[in-house]
């Protein structure tokens, strides 16, 4: 009988210094990749979001490190306008959206609104979702500006006898003194009841439409 006691008394013994082992094994093995995880995740941040939420747009980008405060500088201080022009008579017209921006000064890097360059820091575009990028050491990081319904808005309205169209004709000039921005609004005859409505920035078509009669 103490032979047997004995027996079950060091099984015990030893399924306890087992479990013991076990248990900090584990402990240390989930330690340990907690901790590579952290510093894989630090030693290899090269580049890092910056988002801007603004009350006139949104704005997110990811860019090297070393640039990301003055990317966020950038983003943060774009003055935005939305421009609304409508062309026509008392029967029909037509309308258009656009979005002129204007950025803040930059070091060593280009920025573009829809792959096209600013120009003395700004840019008109009829997206409203426009894809910026910066170009920066040779290298082009993507991103996104939304612009918000709450936008500033000018507005031009510019009533046309059709009769009176025979070729391109230009209808007016809108100009946004703080952006230092002039949009053309021209129309013109395409066709025998078709008429060609376009809007022009620093001599770029920006938005086109047809109407027809």
């Amino acid at each position: 009988m103490k032979k047997i006691s004995y027996i079950v008394i060091l099984i015990v013994v030893l399924a306890g210094i087992s479990g013991c082992i076990s248990t900090k094994t584990a402990t240390s093995i989930n330690t340990s990749t907690k901790n590579e995880n952290t510093q894989v995740t630090t030693t290899k941040l090269d580049k890092i979001y910056v988002s801007v939420n603004k009350p006139n747009y949104n704005a997110t980008i990811l860019v090297p490190v070393e640039i990301a405060e003055e990317i966020n500088e950038v983003l943060s201080n774009i003055s935005v306008e939305s421009i609304e022009i409508v062309v026509g008579d008392e029967n029909m017209g037509i309308g258009f959206n656009v979005y002129a921006m204007k950025f803040p000064g930059t070091r060593a890097m280009e920025i573009t609104i829809d792959s096209k360059p600013l120009r003395n820091g700004t840019i008109v575009t009829n997206n409203k979702e426009p894809r910026v990028t910066i170009n920066y050491n040779g290298k082009i990081y993507p991103g996104t500006i939304v612009i918000k319904d709450s936008t500033p808005k000018t507005k031009a309205k510019y009533r046309v006898r059709f009769d009176e169209i025979s070729g391109r004709a230009k209808l007016g000039s809108l100009i946004i003194p703080k952006l230092d921005v002039t949009i053309e609004t021209f129309i013109e005859k395409t066709g025998e009841s078709e008429y060609k409505v376009f809007i022009v920035w620093n001599n770029e078509t920006i938005a086109t439409s047809y109407l027809h009669r």
